[in-house]
């Protein structure tokens, strides 16, 4: 396995699905993960931890899976590098914001994918060929996983390890780190947790579509002409019901 490794990569991201790999390990069976940045040099994640990666993308000949983690926001990541990497593999996984890294490469098209809900609009109107979806932690199409928030790098792990070694070996890896092979609720719990529902059912109505259609047109605008309301005064009306701005 390969893990992209870039500046400004959120450490977690990438961490965690290798620790949750490391869990599996038997005395007949290790993953093999090998971290890799471009020309090999240390990458400074988003929290300043300094990361000295295995080697260099161009001394990966080929690999069973390239994992793509996330960033602190969108990563600006080495396109060349990705799509180098994904010419050489044959299965891929995302974690977070790793979504639009891998969507660069041209895998995820006409693929169903997850990515951090607070992103999903971006990513839709970024590579509207990808099927965006926000309410689900994990997604698994085809020879792709992608996982949603920064932590869902844990169960993107836990869902590689069902994938490889079955569900009794996943499971007994959730139990000994003390967490779920599907938590249940997906991303939509977390989403709901930032702001109160509003009473209102022009601003309540908004929330519902936010979390209903994630990738669909979520501007101020578009949520104010489908309330009936002229924008200033839906902004009005959504910050003294929810206590925060619409465009949040």
């Amino acid at each position: 396995m390969v893990i992209l490794l870039f500046d400004g990569v959120q450490s977690l991201t990438f961490s965690s699905p290798m620790d949750v790999l490391a869990e599996a390990s038997t005395a007949d069976f290790r993953y093999d993960i090998r971290t890799v940045s471009r020309n090999g040099r240390p990458v400074r994640s988003s929290s300043r931890l300094v990361v000295v990666p295995d080697m260099s993308h161009a001394d990966v000949s080929e690999a069973d899976t390239v994992i793509f983690p996330g960033a602190d926001g969108i990563p600006s990541a080495y396109p060349e590098t990705a799509s180098i990497l994904t010419a050489r593999a044959t299965r891929f996984a995302s974690v977070c914001t790793g979504a639009f890294v891998l969507a660069e490469t041209g895998v995820l098209n006409g693929r169903k994918a997850a990515t951090h809900w607070r992103h999903a609009h971006e990513l839709s109107l970024r590579h509207p060929a990808v099927k965006v979806d926000a309410r689900n932690t994990v997604i698994r199409d085809g020879s792709v996983l992608t996982a949603g928030g920064v932590a869902s790098g844990i169960e993107l792990g836990l869902a590689l390890i069902e994938e490889d070694l079955g569900r009794e070996t996943a499971q007994r890896v959730a139990r000994h780190l003390v967490t779920y092979v599907n938590r249940p609720g997906g991303q939509t719990q977390f989403a709901t947790l930032r702001a109160k529902q509003a009473q209102h059912p022009a601003p309540r109505e908004a929330q519902g579509r936010v979390l209903d259609r994630p990738a669909g047109e979520l501007t101020v605008a578009a949520l104010a002409r489908h309330a009936g309301l002229s924008e200033r005064h839906f902004t009005r009306r959504f910050r003294a019901q929810v206590g925060m701005s619409a465009k949040e």
